[in-house]
């Protein structure tokens, strides 16, 4: 955590760029920032014409998810991206195929 603060920190010695609003916008959300660097956070989305729509569309984003709920994927799906996986995982691991 103390690292997470020592990068807000260098990044919000000078004023935030859109993309460290883009970068640290989860912290932001979480309630993570110091006090500080949520003040700049906060200046600059008031201030920039980009970041605002971006973050209410980030959080009406997360409001559809939310929303949503849990879905069951369709069962071929999940068999088609099992068989997917276990393929391409075989071919990564060579300990999979060493003979002890």
């Amino acid at each position: 955590m103390h690292h997470l603060i020592h990068r807000l920190r260098q990044f919000f010695r000078k004023e935030p760029t859109c993309e460290d609003v883009n970068r640290f916008l989860v912290e932001y959300l979480d309630g993570t920032l110091d006090p500080e660097t949520r003040a700049r956070f906060e200046a600059h989305l008031g201030a920039c014409p980009k970041c605002k729509p971006y973050l209410e569309q980030y959080l009406a984003t997360l409001r559809l998810v939310k929303e949503a709920g849990d879905v069951e994927p369709p069962p071929a799906l999940v068999e088609h991206t099992l068989s997917f996986l276990r393929l391409h995982l075989d071919r990564g691991d060579p300990s999979r195929h060493e003979s002890g």
